[in-house]
């Protein structure tokens, strides 16, 4: 089992949201490429709606800071 970290920074190098930790498990016991693609696309499944979300909320609150939702 691999585990993935992803951390998300701004232009600068400085990381956005650090408070909230993004850790995603890779089962990659096998070690057939089909069953690594498989835990690649699962991570992807996982992980980028996610991402996503997080980015789409920081983008608004940086358009309309008195904006909370």
């Amino acid at each position: 089992m691999a585990r993935i970290r992803i951390t998300l920074e701004d232009d600068d190098g400085r990381e956005i949201n650090g408070n909230k930790e993004r850790l995603y498990d890779l089962a990659v016991g096998a070690k057939r490429l089909v069953d690594i693609e498989a835990a690649v696309e699962g991570l992807k499944q996982t992980a980028l709606p996610e991402l996503t979300a997080e980015l789409l909320m920081l983008a608004q609150q940086q358009q309309f800071p008195l904006l909370t939702l």
